[in-house]
């Protein structure tokens, strides 16, 4: 191959190169990581307000659970002779109407009330983790569209260059001044090439679909061409602090209050319910109308079978669900203490890979394109450093986006994770 050919091929690789050194996509029309989280936050959600209809419809069933019992009206015809059917010929003849008033045991209503209450609180607090599940799914979802489209860009521009490279070795095939293998190489990776873009192009619309599922047709907007900067998370022990107001721990703390509030509905049932009678009885013929009132009272002698066995299930639900949020506690700490040691793995791998893989790499590669124009090189030497030179980008890349996406895991085990 002559010193021309080589320096043209040169070129050729130098302007493939520059090409994916452009922005990822106009800013003005981009979608940022944080506005996704936020439109996802803010949309109307039929899952979210699902929630919230739960809720409402405790609290209304709360201020019904609490009311009294409707009282019943009694009405009748007493000691009604059926031989003459006059009202007048027995003195205890009456026509009687009776109101009747139930009042249950202790507190009953008022627990009652205070249980539907609860039962709300957990709807609600169930409401808040899905939100916080959403906004950690579309932060994900975001950032591996933006992987999917940064790699795109890399791998295309490094496709370009070996398009450049391919032709021109077929030129010089034609010319008697290089050889089959050459071409065949560059063939090989061009294929290969074409087959991540399209694997990319695949996880990418598979991203945009997640993304659509909270944010609609913004989901269709490309992302912007850069990662958000991501300030440091607080102490560790402050993140841990955190954890105790997570959601998830909410949740299982409002059933812990609910399961208090039926331990004394199953102590208020050791206590008689009672109701209260008045009636009126009116006779014909002149003589004395009676009225009537009396009390009547349900008497707990079997405890031991009923009250007893509902205060001790009672008892048990409460411990259960103590045990449960000190068990997801645990599990939380746990997902925060691998996010931390993840947080802190990437971190030293991308200064790494920052200082000196990536620098390393394109020191090599320009070193060979260098030495290729002079003839001291060969070619397959030219696609093992340009190859080092997109694995090294598309890794750096990798360990960006996943330390991002522990960013996002730490946001959504402790929320504001900001110093």
């Amino acid at each position: 191959m002559t010193p021309f050919s080589r320096i043209a091929q040169t070129a050729l690789v130098c302007a493939g190169i520059l090409a994916w050194t452009y922005p990822l996509h106009a800013e003005e029309t981009a979608l940022g990581f944080e506005e996704a989280a936020h439109l996802a936050a803010t949309a109307q959600d039929p899952a979210l307000e699902h929630f919230d209809a739960r809720a409402e419809s405790l609290e209304e069933r709360a201020i019904a659970d609490s009311a009294l019992p409707d009282p019943t009206v009694r009405t009748g015809l007493a000691n009604f002779p059926v031989d003459t059917l006059r009202d007048v010929q027995e003195p205890m003849t009456q026509y009687q109407v009776a109101l009747r008033q139930e009042f249950l045991p202790g507190d009953t209503l008022a627990l009652r009330g205070r249980e539907r209450h609860a039962e709300a609180a957990i709807e609600r607090q169930k409401k808040e983790l899905l939100l916080r599940r959403i906004v950690f799914d579309v932060r994900r979802a975001w950032l591996d569209l933006y992987h999917a489209e940064k790699s795109r860009r890399i791998i295309k521009a490094n496709l370009s260059a070996l398009q450049n490279l391919a032709s021109a070795q077929t030129g010089a095939f034609a010319s008697g001044a290089s050889s089959s293998q050459n071409i065949f190489r560059a063939d090989l990776e061009i294929a290969l090439m074409k087959d991540r873009l399209s694997a990319l192009a695949q996880h990418g619309k598979n991203a945009a679909a997640e993304l659509a599922r909270y944010i609609g047709a913004h989901a269709n907007r490309p992302p912007v061409g850069e990662l958000p900067l991501l300030n440091e998370p607080r102490a560790p022990a402050a993140l841990k602090e955190a954890l105790s107001a997570h959601p998830a721990i909410d949740v299982e703390r409002a059933a812990e209050e609910r399961e208090e509030v039926r331990i004394g509905l199953a102590k208020e049932a050791y206590k008689p319910s009672w109701s209260v009678d008045a009636g009126y009885g009116y006779r014909a013929g002149g003589r004395a109308d009676f009225a009537s009132v009396g009390l009547t009272f349900s008497v707990p002698l079997f405890a031991q079978g009923r009250q007893d066995r509902r205060l001790s299930a009672a008892m048990k639900e409460r411990q259960a669900a103590r045990l449960t949020r000190q068990s997801l506690l645990k599990d939380l700490e746990r997902e925060l203490d691998i996010a931390l040691a993840d947080w802190h793995e990437l971190g030293r791998r991308l200064r790494l890979y920052e200082q000196a893989v990536t620098r390393r790499a394109h020191d090599a590669a320009q070193a060979s394109l260098g030495s290729y124009a002079d003839g001291r090189a060969d070619f397959p030497e030219i696609i093992r450093d340009r190859l080092a030179v997109l694995d090294a980008e598309l890794t750096y890349l990798d360990l960006q986006v996943d330390r991002a996406k522990t960013w996002a895991k730490l946001s959504y085990l402790a929320g504001d994770t900001h110093e």
